[in-house]
C-alpha cells in the first residue's frame, strides 16, 4: 500500500506540475499576446499621430489661405473706398471753388494728391466708374496754376 500511496503522491504531484507548467504557459503566451498588442496599439498610435498631425497641417494651410484671400479682399475694398473718398474730396472741392470758397495752398496740394491717387487707382481698376471727375479736376488745376502760379510769371 505504501506503493500505492507513492504512485498516488507521485501521480498527484505529476498532474499539479503539468499545471503549474501549463498555467506559466498559458502565462507566458498570455504575456507574449500582450506585448505585441501594446506593441501593435503604439504603432497604430504613432500612424494615428501623423495622420492627425498632417490633418492639423492641412486645416491651417486651408485657414492660411482664407485669411490671405480675406485680406486681399479687405485691401481691394480699402482702395476702392480710398478711390471713392477721393473722388468725393475731388467733387466737393471742385463745387467750393466755383462758389468761391477760399482754400489754401496745402488744401490744393492735398486735392492735387487725390486727383492722383484717383486717376491712379482708375488706371488700374478699369471696371470702376471712372469718368465723373475729369471736369472737376481740369477746374482745380486751372484755379491752382491761376491762383499761385500766375504771381510767379508777373
Amino acid at each position: 500500500m505504501n506503493e500505492f500511496k507513492e504512485l498516488a503522491i507521485s501521480l498527484v504531484t505529476a498532474i499539479f506540475a503539468s499545471g503549474v507548467i501549463q498555467f506559466l504557459i498559458t502565462r507566458y503566451d498570455n504575456k507574449k499576446g500582450m506585448e505585441r498588442e501594446v506593441k501593435t496599439l503604439a504603432e497604430q498610435h504613432a500612424i494615428d499621430k501623423e495622420e492627425i498631425k498632417k490633418e492639423i497641417q492641412d486645416k491651417v494651410g486651408n485657414l492660411e489661405a482664407k485669411f490671405d484671400k480675406r485680406i486681399v479682399d479687405i485691401d481691394e475694398k480699402m482702395d476702392r473706398t480710398r478711390a471713392e473718398e477721393c473722388r468725393t474730396n475731388i467733387l466737393r472741392f471742385s463745387d467750393d471753388i466755383k462758389n468761391e470758397v477760399y482754400r489754401s495752398e496745402e488744401s490744393f496740394k492735398q486735392i492735387m494728391m487725390d486727383i492722383d491717387t484717383y486717376n491712379d487707382y482708375c488706371d488700374t481698376h478699369k471696371g470702376f466708374k471712372n469718368g465723373l471727375t475729369e471736369t472737376a479736376s481740369r477746374h482745380i488745376t486751372a484755379v491752382y496754376e491761376n491762383t499761385f502760379f500766375d504771381d510767379i510769371n508777373t
